[in-house]
């Protein structure tokens, strides 16, 4: 139904008066279904059809406000999804070993000396001193060799995950594995979802036709960081910061500085 409301929203805003330079669109059903009922399965397949359908009805739109043929139409997956059977609750090891209360999660914040912090299958560890950081370093460290669940990443490695900065370190469960936030209970237990985000988001599926875009032309392998960069050249933006890379190649015409000189590539 989000999604529905969402598409409905966009199309919209394509019939004023004005209609705006870009319009981005985001479809999170086929992702939860994936989540709920795993990667290759009937809901998620269903899913991904509607997924298709809204932006069949995005087109739709666009040629009704006449402007599809002077309209670049990108379509990008915005996140790595893997599939899981386990849950790993880090925090209970630290609450066995005192660092962290058995409360609920909300009612944490304050009251820790060392806390887990989880996103999918990748976490965050933070300690209030360098004592408990080592502390829960090797606790961690015992049991990820025990469980063969999860490895410590050291935090240089976590920063180039793009992980918190105010974290000591931080932990990638192993395939199969996701973290959970839960500090009692066992520290194994059957996962309530079938995917989750993966730690590290690699390749993406990507694609892009239309005004000032190159016809067929395929991208053997790209980074999810390449997607704004080449939107942001497409649309003469400037994105100094971005890590990604321009693939000036799949653009019909675009000007790229190299060692500080403008050229024109067709």
């Amino acid at each position: 139904d989000r999604d529905r409301a969402r598409t409905a929203a966009a199309c919209a805003a394509l019939r004023r008066s004005e209609s705006p330079e870009l319009l981005l669109l985001r479809l999170e059903e086929p992702a939860i279904a994936m989540q709920i009922d795993g990667i290759g399965s009937e809901g998620a397949q269903r899913a991904l059809e509607r997924a298709d359908a809204r932006t069949a009805e995005l087109v739709r739109c666009l040629r009704a406000a006449r402007l599809r043929e002077g309209t670049a139409l990108a379509v990008a997956g915005d996140r790595v999804l893997a599939p899981v059977h386990t849950r790993v609750d880090p925090n209970v090891l630290l609450a066995d070993a005192g660092w962290l209360p058995r409360l609920p999660l909300a009612s944490r914040e304050g009251v820790w000396q060392a806390i887990v912090r989880s996103t999918d299958m990748l976490a965050t560890v933070h300690a209030e001193s360098e004592e408990a950081a080592i502390a829960v370093r090797s606790i961690l460290e015992e049991a990820a060799l025990a469980t063969r669940a999860f490895r410590v990443l050291p935090a240089s490695v976590l920063q180039q995950r793009h992980g918190d900065p105010r974290a000591w370190f931080g932990l990638e469960a192993a395939p199969g594995y996701v973290f959970g936030d839960d500090a009692a209970g066992p520290l194994l237990r059957a996962a309530d979802r079938r995917a989750a985000g993966a730690a590290v988001q690699r390749e993406i599926g990507f694609a892009l036709a239309g005004a000032g875009v190159r016809e067929r032309i395929v991208v053997p392998e790209m980074s999810a960081l390449d997607v704004a960069p080449t939107l942001a050249h497409l649309l003469r933006l400037e994105l100094p910061e971005a890590e990604g890379r321009v693939l000036v190649g799949v653009l019909a015409r675009t000007r790229v500085a190299i060692d500080g000189r403008e050229g024109t590539t067709r």
